[in-house]
């Protein structure tokens, strides 16, 4: 999930705004191994593109409360 998240981030420059267990889907067989194709970001409702992997900041109140990062909480950009 934090590969895909650095991915969407760095190379993307989109913030998902709304990561919670729900938004994790896992795909698994019974007596394979799990490996990092089985694991997938969903629900890109919320999420923000942005001009440059530089400038990747918000400040919009957003997602799912008891999953929100401190800073949104506190009003703050994140």
């Amino acid at each position: 999930v934090l590969k895909g998240l650095r991915y969407l981030h760095s190379k993307m420059s989109i913030i998902h705004r709304d990561i919670k267990p729900g938004n994790i889907l896992v795909r698994k067989q019974p007596g394979v191994p799990l490996t990092p194709e089985d694991v997938c970001i969903s629900d890109f409702g919320l999420c923000a593109m942005f001009s440059s992997p530089l400038i990747q900041t918000s400040n919009l109140k957003c997602g799912t409360d008891c999953y929100n990062s401190p800073e949104q909480l506190k009003g703050e950009s994140y």
